[in-house]
């Protein structure tokens, strides 16, 4: 089975269970930029479609950000940003963030 197969299965068994907060654990790892882009989009249907709270770790900060309301952002295990994704950079302190990471975000975004 292929990864989008096995992240799509794990996301069915999940949803099996009928619970209102689904947690995934880095959902788009390993796979192609294609089939990272169906898993959220995937996702986002489903936290319409079923009113679901979808709680996820991601390394694919990008895409991450663009598909969720509320962030919380470690660097080195501590939480340098937690609110709203429209607020991150104007409320992101700078000082707290090493420059290199700082300006990957900018990029990104």
């Amino acid at each position: 089975m292929s990864g989008g197969g096995r992240q799509f299965l794990a996301i069915g068994s999940a949803l099996i269970r009928r619970s209102k907060i689904l947690m995934l654990d880095d959902p788009t790892a390993h796979l192609s930029p294609r089939l990272s882009n169906i898993i959220f989009e995937r996702i986002v249907e489903l936290r319409d479609k079923l009113n679901l709270t979808i709680i996820f770790v991601e390394q694919n900060v990008k895409g991450a950000l663009e598909i969720s309301d509320t962030a919380y952002i470690l660097v080195s295990g501590e939480v340098v940003f937690d609110g709203r994704v429209n607020e991150l950079l104007d409320t992101c302190p700078i000082n707290s963030i090493p420059t290199r990471y700082f300006i990957y975000m900018r990029k990104i975004l």
